[in-house]
């Protein structure tokens, strides 16, 4: 029996291999058995008798014969050099004994081996012991017709009564099932007509650099290394339904006809009116021998074509090529762009380029996006059976096709990378995109409305906005616009669909949460209706744009938006189509072009989000001091209480003066009062850097602990330098250690007495330390050089280490030596601002320090704004419209709510301006003409700061209570005239409700006359209602 070498060490561990042509030993190096090895192995055959006679290593038993375990095909293999050990590189020394017999009928790489070696031929006279149906064939006399699953133990049985079986045990292993029944796999080499790609592999190659692939390393890695391996095709297929083979054989295989069109084999054949090529309606037709009748007939071989080489086929067969459509074909051909999966990098990519290379010696295709394959939320395969995934069209019903298709395009996928498809992902495609997208549609359209409502102006469309606005804000997001088209543009024509969609999500948000943010009270009028006018004539190019530019991606969405945009487009517009389908995708207008105002709102919005960060980091720390008992509750923190200052610090004077000219944006987004400004960054922080230890550690093993602690310690300027620089060369110095006399006597003495010393504390070694070039200077030059650095000192055993600040002092003359000097780069340190109360962009250099002082009067505009919030918030919940006119009535009584009274009065002006709505105390309520909308807004309570108050909300409608015949007889005119003035009174209400009010109110008795002269009394005749 001989045992498998065992190799001792990781370091020397290497595949240890062997094959035989019928069985092979592997192994070509290491040691022999060890006893510990060989009494291990005693232990597993318990009293078997037997003996080791000697230990070796596996290349030496290659080329040994040895007797075959089963003798059916003994001598025909024999003859050909069987039942010999030879050796390869795929039997490896971590499983089994290292001897792996060969089968070749069986085993891609025992079929190699066999070949190599001269065991077998290439042909169809290869042994193969197992039929088509998976059974012993007769040669196998003891198990024929056995399949061959079923016969494991009764080989096993065989093997014992021939006294050839050693041991006998069950080994759980990995091994192929049918993915639809889960039953067992024969993997069995069969006879097939292959294409020989090899011969062709140079023009594979040259073809494959011609085409262009997204993502490229697919193309130069993946698709190239198998091009360049390129062996064999097999395109046989032993079925009955398929495109059969169109290759006719004489009985005796001398030969060989190709039949390459219909009227070929009709001639061939004799037969006429052939019109289908399924095998049912061909295999019974045979050719004449053109070698004579004596020769007998050529029958057509019983394979049909393997599917991928119809799908390679794809593009001379969908045009009938070369019977049909030849001069369109060649004009066409190759295709401008392909898409598959990356899976088909060995399929349908492979198939188009080795038929159109074969064929035209051309590529089948110009560009190619691969896409990465969709797998289930597990990481597995999607699989009907196992229904590990939601049904697509359940997804597509429920959150819609839209969504979907951009989760999709916006994944790894589209980088040719494995997605775990999560249907909560396509959620948040709606809740993060599609629904502030399309609220801000919304939102365009409503104000729109609202100019023809309020002010009687018609939007009109304005495509030179651009030029007429002088809103810093309409010309960033048109500017923005042309940036993004150009950027599409681009980006599409390369096929990069994985820079395109995020840059395009990335505007939507830009401009449903900064624009529209920015100008919200401008869009409502507050600016005037001029204003308004341009404010909505930017939405609408945006929005016309983004409709256009998303087409391909969310077409049922923007086809939803531009049906109704298109109603403000001239109909003689180009861009008013019966769909937005129907259009391209629109140029870049280079009027409309700014990249100064681009950078300087950039630079702006980098204020704002930093601003913004440090308000959450203040109001979390407020909130947990309330939790904590340390604050009161109305001292809570929200984006709703002003701050009072923030100081904008950076070096670059442009980024200053960028920012400075968008000071309102800032004020108003950050709910800040006073905005600072200032270049020198050295008044408010300083610059440390730290090492990033898991990149020097590796590198610089001993010198890292010295190399890290110098990085510590640099200065605000020099780390600036190593910024500027993008490196730092420090110098190692080899310090001995610091003896005093005491240590040294004893030392002395011990050295003397040549007595063992006892064991106690370990004597200092050398340290290192690491200086900068100016630190070594200054040491060699006067004999010292010192610091200060932080240490962590515990007093006490058992106490808790405190930070203590201690002077290191290196003199020369303790320097024994200089090592090589270290040159740390910049993306081996992580460089920060310190300083209090910072907050700092380090991408930018932007650093942002904000006042954490709240004051009574910036705590009181707080309350006024949440209450204005719950007015907002209690309007939207009753369905208003932003053009619908309300009364807003509030109740808070203040000897429970002192806070709320007082801010009910103080900032009652604020609140009007920000609400357009004056809110009026309940007890103010006239008696008749105002009625609650409806219960849900009626007295409705609200907390603000533990204090409660209550609203109402009131709508005003023109309303007459008596029927006409009545009030003619109270005014005293004709029934005629009283309808008369009731339709246009109502009319003029309906038309502008403000107006109308205002009509009523300047009276001075409350009353309203038509122009016919019939005058109705507010209250008598007529009252204002919902």
């Amino acid at each position: 029996e001989v045992y498998p070498e065992k190799k001792k060490g990781k370091k020397n561990k290497k595949k240890s291999k062997g094959k035989d042509g019928s069985a092979a030993a592997g192994g070509s190096g290491g040691s022999a058995a060890t006893p510990e090895e060989v009494a291990a192995a005693e232990a597993e055959f318990g009293d078997a008798e037997y003996r080791v006679l000697e230990t070796v290593k596996g290349k030496e038993l290659v080329g040994l014969k040895y007797k075959p375990l089963f003798t059916y095909f003994e001598e025909e293999a024999k003859a050909q050099g069987a039942w010999r050990v030879v050796a390869d590189d795929y039997v490896t020394d971590d499983s089994g004994t290292c001897i792996v017999h060969q089968a070749p009928g069986f085993g891609e790489d025992d079929y190699r081996v066999c070949l190599r070696e001269g065991i077998i031929e290439k042909g169809p006279n290869l042994v193969c012991p197992v039929d088509s149906n998976g059974c012993f064939s007769e040669r196998v006399t003891d198990f024929a017709g056995r399949y061959v699953k079923e016969a494991d133990k009764d080989i096993i049985k065989h093997l014992k009564n021939a006294g050839r079986l050693v041991k006998q045990g069950t080994l759980l292993h990995s091994y192929p099932h049918c993915w639809r029944s889960d039953k067992p796999l024969i993997y069995k080499a069969v006879p097939s007509w292959f294409i020989d790609v090899p011969q062709i592999k140079e023009k594979l190659l040259a073809n494959n650099e011609k085409t262009y692939w997204v993502p490229e390393f697919v193309k130069t890695r993946r698709f190239h290394n198998w091009l360049r391996d390129a062996r064999e095709w097999s395109v046989s297929r032993d079925r009955f339904w398929g495109t059969p083979l169109p290759i006719w054989v004489s009985d005796d295989g001398q030969e060989v006809e190709v039949i390459d069109s219909i009227a070929k084999l009709e001639e061939r054949s004799g037969r006429t009116g052939i019109d289908d090529l399924h095998r049912d309606k061909i295999d019974d037709i045979t050719l004449p021998s053109k070698r004579g009748a004596e020769f007998g007939v050529l029958r057509r071989v019983p394979q049909v074509f393997d599917c991928w080489f119809e799908s390679g086929s794809m593009p001379y067969a969908q045009v009938h090529y070369p019977f049909e459509n030849k001069e369109g074909f060649e004009k066409r051909f190759p295709a401008d762009f392909i898409a598959e999966g990356l899976d088909q990098t060995r399929g349908w990519f492979y198939t188009l380029m080795v038929i159109s290379t074969a064929l035209f010696d051309k590529p089948a295709f110009q560009n190619l996006i691969v896409n990465g394959l969709v797998l289930a939320g597990d990481g597995k395969k999607m699989s009907k059976r196992l229904k590990n995934y939601d049904p697509p069209m359940n997804v597509v019903d429920a959150l819609g096709a839209d969504a979907l298709r951009l989760y999709l395009i916006n994944s790894p996928v589209v980088r040719a990378e494995p997605l775990r498809f999560q249907t909560e992902g396509v959620r948040d495609v709606v809740k993060n995109v599609f629904i502030p997208w399309f609220n801000t549609y919304r939102f365009f359209v409503e104000q729109a409305r609202r100019l023809k409502h309020v002010q009687g102006v018609d939007f009109v469309r304005d495509s030179d906005v651009h030029a007429r606005t002088d809103n810093v804000m309409d010309k960033w997001i048109l500017a923005s616009l042309q940036s993004l088209i150009e950027f599409v543009r681009t980006e599409m024509k390369a096929y990069r669909l994985y820079t395109v969609i995020p840059r395009l999500v990335d505007f939507v948000m830009d401009f449903s949460q900064w624009y529209v943010r920015f100008n919200k009270n401008r869009l409502k009028g507050k600016d005037g209706v001029e204003q308004t006018q341009r404010a909505l004539a930017t939405m609408f190019e945006v929005l016309l744009s983004l409709c256009r530019l998303m087409a391909p991606f969310t077409p049922f969405l923007v086809e939803r938006m531009y049906q109704n945009l298109r109603k403000a487009l001239p109909s003689e517009s180009a861009e008013s189509q019966d769909s937005v389908h129907f259009l391209e995708i629109p140029s870049v207008n280079d009027a409309a072009r700014n990249a100064q105002i681009e950078t300087a709102v950039e630079r702006m919005r980098q204020v704002v989000e930093l601003g913004r960060q440090a308000r959450e980091t203040e109001m979390t720390r407020v909130q947990q001091a309330i939790k904590d008992g340390e604050m009161p509750e109305h001292h809570a923190l929200s984006f709703r209480v002003p701050v009072t200052r923030i100081t904008v610090v950076h070096s670059d004077e442009s980024y200053i003066n960028d920012v400075r000219g968008l000071e309102a944006y800032v004020k108003e987004q950050l709910n800040v009062r006073n905005v600072e400004f200032s270049t020198q960054p050295r008044l408010f922080a300083k610059l440390s850097a730290a090492a990033d230890f898991q990149k020097l550690g590796k590198r610089l093993r001993t010198t890292a602990p010295a190399v890290t602690k110098r990085l510590r310690l640099l200065t605000h300027d020099e780390v600036l330098k190593l910024r500027e620089q993008g490196s730092v060369t420090l110098r190692i110095a080899v310090i001995a250690p610091d003896v005093s006399e005491d240590d040294q006597k004893a030392d002395d003495e011990s050295k003397k007495s040549k007595k063992k010393k006892k064991k106690g504390k370990k004597k200092a070694g050398p340290t290192r330390e690491a200086l900068t070039q100016e630190q070594a200077k200054q040491l060699l030059e006067t004999g010292s050089f010192s610091y200060d650095d932080t240490v962590l000192v515990r007093e006490k055993r058992g106490q808790q280490a405190v930070e203590k600040t201690v002077t290191v002092v290196i003199n020369k003359d303790r320097v024994t030596s200089w090592e090589d000097d270290v040159t740390v780069s910049l993306d081996e340190v992580d460089i920060s601002w310190q300083g209090d109360d910072l907050n700092v962009d380090v991408a930018s250099g932007l650093l942002l320090i904000m006042d954490k002082n709240i004051d009574d009067d910036c705590r009181a505009e707080g309350v006024a704004r949440e209450i204005m919030s719950c007015v907002q918030r209690l309007r939207k919940t009753g369905g208003l419209l932003s053009e619908d006119e309300v009364e807003v009535f509030y109740s808070v009584d203040a000897a429970t709510a002192p806070r709320l009274a007082g801010v009910f009065e103080s900032h009652a002006a604020y609140m009007a301006d920000g609400l357009r709505v004056r809110l009026t105390p309940l007890s103010q309520r006239p008696a008749s003409g105002y009625d609650a909308i409806n219960e849900t807004m009626d007295n409705v309570e609200n907390t603000v700061y533990g204090e409660k108050f209550t609203l109402t909300f009131a709508h005003q409608r023109l309303v007459f209570p008596l029927p006409a015949n009545e009030l003619a007889a109270q005014v005293g005119a004709t029934e005629e005239q009283t309808v008369a003035a009731m339709r246009e009174l109502t009319e003029a209400d309906a038309a502008s409700r403000a107006q109308f009010r205002a009509r009523v109110r300047d009276s001075g008795n409350d009353t309203a006359t038509a122009s016919n002269g019939v005058t109705f009394k507010l209250g008598e005749h007529f009252r204002f209602s919902l």
